[in-house]
């Protein structure tokens, strides 16, 4: 008879309950932020498009994951952008500085 391996849960109880947080504070978010918040920076020209993202400016570590003062509403495209472009997303304030990743510190600017 062949041992069968027990299940191991890799998303812990807390972890869990707060990416369920997470997941309200984020859907009242984009509906509060409808449009991408980057597009008429990066595009003037071209209007915004509608937001499906949301970018953490400090990260996503502790109570960074909610908190809504770090957050960017934005869409698929300038999300992949900023991910691409950390040191232009970063002197356009859409990045923390250097040293201030999973730090609560506000963007200056």
């Amino acid at each position: 008879m062949i041992a069968r391996k027990k299940w191991v849960n890799p998303i812990s109880a807390t972890r869990r309950k707060s990416l369920a947080e997470y997941r309200k504070v984020r859907a009242l978010y984009l509906k509060a932020h409808r449009f991408c918040e980057i597009c008429p920076k990066r595009k003037p020209s071209k209007s915004a498009k509608l937001a499906s993202d949301i970018h953490h400016t400090h990260g996503r570590a502790g109570h960074l994951l909610t908190d809504q003062s770090h957050f960017l509403a934005v869409c698929r495209e300038c999300h992949n952008w900023i991910e691409g472009n950390r040191g232009i997303a970063r002197s356009n304030g859409w990045l923390a500085p250097l040293g201030s990743w999973n730090s609560p510190q506000p963007l200056k600017g």
